[in-house]
């Protein structure tokens, strides 16, 4: 006779959201780490432009460039902003997409642990009756040498 776990297609489903589960955070772990270089390059951006109009205003620079530079790091500024915005967002949704998949791993776990503690009593049981069948053909055979030996 085959172990069969009544909680097998519960298992299986289990199985299958958890994996749609860890894809949804592995996405959003991936659109943290977009979010991170963005913020990285928009800040080397930030510094680059930074020493650009420190030269320039050693070097003497006209005020309308001035007005511009100020313009366009103030534009990147905003950006870096958004950005910052974006990453927090995105780094609350990791967090609550962490929590879904560990939750949905710890019930597949428990439902594994159901399954594996039901197999060992199965295979114990099966066991047990290999035992009793091999006890009662000895015994048998041994009734039948008794009932063979001449009488004295």
């Amino acid at each position: 006779m085959r172990f069969r776990f009544a909680l097998e297609a519960v298992l299986r489903i289990r199985r299958i959201r958890e994996d749609q589960q860890r894809n949804l955070l592995l996405a959003a772990n991936i659109d943290c780490d977009r979010l991170r270089s963005q913020l990285a390059a928009v800040e080397q951006d930030q510094s680059l432009r930074r020493a650009m109009v420190s030269q320039q205003i050693a070097a003497g620079i006209w005020g309308s460039e001035l007005q511009f530079d100020s313009d366009c790091m103030q534009q990147t500024k905003t950006l870096r902003d958004q950005i910052l915005l974006q990453l927090q967002e995105a780094t609350k949704r990791a967090g609550q997409e962490r929590a879904k998949y560990l939750s949905l791993r710890r019930d597949r776990r428990a439902i594994e642990a159901l399954r594996d503690s039901a197999q060992q009593q199965f295979e114990c049981e099966q066991r047990r009756r290999e035992q009793l069948a091999i006890d009662e053909i000895y015994l048998l055979s041994r009734g039948r040498a008794e009932q063979n030996l001449p009488s004295d």
